[in-house]
């Protein structure tokens, strides 16, 4: 009786010594209790339901560095996860998703408040300071333009951003002119509907004034094949058809001089105009 008594002693001391023992620990050779060398990836709860993610090799958790082409370690060496990276190797940007891989070849929403988007490349490096997809243009932070203006200077061009990020084109924002292309007229003419128009070194449409033998009217349009009467020159002129002043030329019963003017209260060779600028028959 007094030997089942020490036996079942005996077992439970054992197995007491047995829970004892870490569950990473093993015998060595010489039967003492060594801890085991973490290797892979070994997860930590973090509160009720977080967790982060480690990696170790030989015991030692890695730190800035990448793992398995798609993960990245941290300076403190936890996994990246739903977060940017700055990695000083590549100088590149990486986002990281929940799952801790990096994200690529596809846009992401970062501040749904202030809906900024960035694209990331293939290779997962933020794209910034360049057009992707043809319409779109991320600035020097990454983010995606909208409603604005920017200037590219590899086509040395201004363009406009609308609220969905597409360049506005063959239109107009305020006094400006965005051609097909997207870029902002500069020092050209430009035609809409049906109408032409003269953009200034600024961009800007050009009006109530001369450009060479052309008018722009003050809505800016160029003036054709009517009469305009110019303020500052106290003068009436004929533009033709083409837009062009008419000069030693007759438009009906009026004369339009060598510098344009209607001939007015004054001989022209054997012709006679009254104050209105009609000959005189």
């Amino acid at each position: 009786m007094k030997k089942n008594i020490i036996l079942k002693k005996l077992i439970v001391a054992m197995l007491s010594a047995t829970l004892l023992v870490p569950a990473t620990s093993f015998l060595d050779n010489s039967n003492n209790y060594a801890q085991a060398v973490k290797n892979g990836w070994v997860k930590v709860k973090v509160g009720k339901f977080g967790y982060d993610w480690y990696y170790y090799e030989n015991g030692v958790p890695l730190k800035n560095q990448w793992k398995h082409y798609f993960y990245y370690l941290k300076s403190d060496g936890k996994m990246a996860n739903n977060e940017w990276v700055y990695d000083n190797n590549e100088k590149a940007w990486y986002f990281f998703s929940q799952d801790g891989r990096f994200k690529r070849d596809a846009w992401i929403q970062w501040d749904f408040r202030r809906r900024d988007y960035y694209y990331l490349h293939p290779s997962g490096k933020m794209a910034h300071d360049q057009w992707i997809d043809y319409f779109y243009y991320v600035k020097s932070d990454g983010k995606m333009a909208r409603d604005e203006w920017i200037y590219d200077k590899r086509n040395s061009a201004w363009y406009y951003l609308d609220y969905r990020g597409k360049f506005l084109s063959s239109v107009w924002k305020g006094e400006y002119y965005l051609k097909s292309n997207g870029k902002m007229a500069r020092n050209e003419w430009i035609s809409d509907k049906g109408s032409s128009y003269y953009i200034g070194a600024d961009g800007k449409y050009l009006r109530s004034v001369w450009y060479q033998d052309y008018y722009l009217k003050a809505d800016g349009r160029m003036a054709s094949d009517e009469w305009i009467y110019d303020d500052g020159y106290e003068s009436w002129y004929y533009l033709g058809y083409f837009g062009k002043y008419y000069k030693n030329a007759w438009k009906g019963d009026y004369y339009l001089k060598s510098d344009g003017k209607m001939a007015h209260d004054e001989w022209i060779g054997k012709y006679y105009f009254g104050k209105d600028g009609k000959w005189v028959k």
